[in-house]
């Protein structure tokens, strides 16, 4: 495979691309198209470091085609070679296509091979800082969530079930861009952190609070909005939050799809929290005026989805395995609620969990599922039950 900057030259007069073939063979892979819809074919077919193109072009001019270009590829660096010298097209293509360089013809061969270094420079800085942006966002969600996995197992719980139930939600509905509701759904709990540990528990089980929690509870939403904004890059995950915790009926039509995913899911992973019969809260949501009935059906399909796995087995506490999920309440030996059917399993709730073991006693087997892409090996297991 060859390891040569690749460069798409787009023109429609064929002496030029015979031209900057004999020009720039060997230095780069080049790629070069007759017009502008063969260059959107390539686009289609490879990935480009730079897209040079010719601005007075049959059915449509270079700048229309670069702005295609970059909805195509939009980290290629654009460029445009032309014999044109009208102010108004140059405008036009740097406006459109948002080009890095405007060349005219005849463009000497030293110029041409200085603005394709130039741009295959700009490319590996813009592939080094998305690397970087990527690695600092996924670490620092990482971390956050982390740490409230230590904080408060059952928080930590809370949203990583939510995450899967939106992850499930989005594929079910065709959600593209799924991200930020994703990473929302992950640090939605975060404010858990701020409540009193009763309150977060009678929060966590759906049981009522006073006045003063509720509005405690409030807060918290708050908070984790504000500890989000330290972090670049996540102002869709925070306008996702906003938006949910604003919930008025008169605005669920009007609102983006990952909006009303995201409040969905919420609701669903809040009533599951409360142990509630699976369709008797899909009865409930269907007739909440916030929901959309689109989402709330996609809902009731994930009984067996998202919600239990394909495989089930009862295992003892020693046999626990991240990844599983909780299919059954998990209860102290006096009967008192640890922790919520629906949540995965984490190794900070195990640590958890085999402290209460070696305290006040927990009921087992415990009733697991996993997927079937996640399912531990047998002999890791000694299972007490099927």
């Amino acid at each position: 495979m060859s390891e040569l900057p690749r460069v798409l030259f787009v023109d429609d007069e064929s002496n030029v691309l015979e031209g900057i073939n004999r020009c720039l063979r060997g230095r780069y892979e080049l790629t070069l198209a007759g017009g502008p819809e063969e260059g959107l074919q390539a686009l289609q077919g490879d990935a480009f470091d730079v897209v040079v193109s010719d601005m007075r072009m049959p059915v449509m001019n270079g700048a229309e085609f670069l702005k295609r270009a970059r909805a195509q590829q939009p980290d290629a660096v654009r460029m445009i070679l032309s014999g044109q010298s009208d102010l108004e097209a140059a405008v036009n293509a740097v406006n459109e296509g948002n080009i890095f360089r405007f060349l005219f013809k005849p463009a000497s061969r030293q110029s041409l091979l200085a603005a394709l270094e130039a741009g295959v420079e700009q490319r590996h800085l813009i592939r080094a800082e998305k690397e970087l942006l990527e690695r600092t966002l996924t670490g620092s969600v990482d971390a956050l969530s982390e740490t409230l996995a230590l904080a408060n197992p059952t928080a930590f719980g809370r949203s990583r079930r939510l995450k899967r139930i939106v992850t499930a939600l989005a594929k079910e509905v065709g959600l593209e861009r799924r991200w930020p509701v994703e990473v929302a759904a992950m640090l939605s709990q975060l404010g858990a952190v701020t409540l009193p540990p009763d309150t977060a528990q009678r929060w966590f089980a759906g049981e009522g609070m006073s006045e003063a929690e509720r509005r405690m509870v409030a807060r918290s939403s708050e908070v984790t909005r504000q500890l989000l904004r330290h972090i670049p890059r996540l102002e869709p995950v925070i306008a996702l939050l906003e938006a949910r915790d604003a919930v008025s009926p008169v605005a669920v039509a009007a609102s983006a799809l990952d909006e009303r995913l995201l409040r969905a899911a919420t609701v669903l992973e809040r009533r599951l929290s409360a142990s509630e019969d699976f369709d008797a809260l899909i009865s409930g949501m269907k007739e909440d005026p916030s929901l959309d009935p689109v989402l709330v059906e996609a809902c009731r399909k994930l009984r067996g989805l998202a919600l239990e796995g394909s495989t089930r087995r009862a295992v003892t506490l020693q046999n626990l395995h991240p990844g599983m999920v909780l299919v059954d309440d998990v209860r102290t030996a006096s009967g008192a609620l640890l922790i919520a059917r629906g949540h995965e399993v984490s190794d900070s709730m195990m640590a958890r969990l085999r402290n209460f073991a070696s305290t006040v006693g927990v009921k087992e087997p415990l009733l697991v599922s996993w997927t079937a892409v996640d399912e531990p090996e047998a002999d890791l297991l000694a299972l007490t039950g099927t």
